[in-house]
């Protein structure tokens, strides 16, 4: 978990412009290697299909146009990479393999993959979340935007987003009634609550305008995984108190100012 976050933290900052570049051989520089696209199309949630850094590239007039365009790669391979490691059954052709009678294995994620994940989605919040409010608006993408800001917009819709909700599916049906469920409880309501992470932190109820969209886009985490998690509920020993404790986490998360509101919209 600590090497994962360092890498985390190094080549996708909360803090600073871009990744700090590679060391220099002795022979003079290395041409960084060129973008690479996504291996698998992500079809859902009207998401983009090409390379944020291929797509910026097209449209450079000038090598030295913008030295972040050289470095942000990295990031966008690395989350690839994270992705293909943690989510890979849970791409919309592996999950419904996985779904058919005749399949001959299914995949059952442990307590330390979901942990891992968690990880992985509370980073890229903060991440998303590093943006300037006037990169942030609305207004900001009538403008020209780095790789990194537009990096920082799409990671977690284009990168995670479809196969995160098959995995968190796949938990909430298969996940054994006991109290380990809380870790992929946890995972979950860390992704609904983008806010969490920000810099400041603003109370939950302060400024709804900012997390529509986000409710939005992820409207199905906030409906139908709800309902999965009663279903769920309904079927435990509510006596017990680590099962109480988990309805009381998902009840508090849930009776956010606003937040009832923006789903119903």
């Amino acid at each position: 978990f600590i090497l994962v976050d360092r890498y985390l933290s190094w080549f996708l900052p909360t803090e600073g412009s871009v990744p700090p570049p590679l060391s220099s051989s002795p022979g003079g520089t290395s041409p960084s290697p060129p973008p690479r696209t996504p291996a698998i199309p992500f079809a859902s949630y009207g998401l983009h299909h090409t390379s944020l850094l291929k797509r910026h590239i097209s449209h450079q007039t000038s090598v030295n146009a913008d030295p972040a365009s050289h470095e942000i790669w990295r990031s966008e391979t690395l989350l690839q990479v994270f992705v293909e490691m943690w989510l890979h059954h849970y791409s919309l052709e592996m999950y419904q393999k996985m779904q058919s009678p005749h399949a001959k294995e299914s995949f059952t994620p442990t307590e330390e993959h979901v942990l891992v994940v968690r990880l992985l989605l509370k980073h890229l919040h903060a991440f998303a979340n590093s943006l300037k409010p006037e990169q942030a608006s609305p207004s900001a993408h009538s403008h020209a935007t780095s790789p990194l800001e537009e990096f920082k917009r799409a990671a977690v819709p284009r990168f995670v987003q479809q196969k995160l909700y098959l995995f968190l599916q796949h938990c909430f049906g298969h996940w054994p009634l006991d109290a380990s469920f809380r870790a992929v409880l946890e995972m979950w309501l860390s992704y609904l609550q983008p806010w969490r992470y920000a810099p400041d932190k603003q109370a939950p109820g302060s400024d709804s305008q900012p997390r529509a969209p986000f409710v939005q886009e992820n409207l199905l985490m906030y409906t139908k995984l709800f309902v999965g998690f009663l279903n769920r509920a309904l079927r435990t020993d509510l006596v017990s108190p680590k099962h109480a404790l988990m309805v009381f986490r998902v009840a508090k998360v849930f009776a956010q100012p606003n937040l009832a509101e923006m789903i119903q919209k």
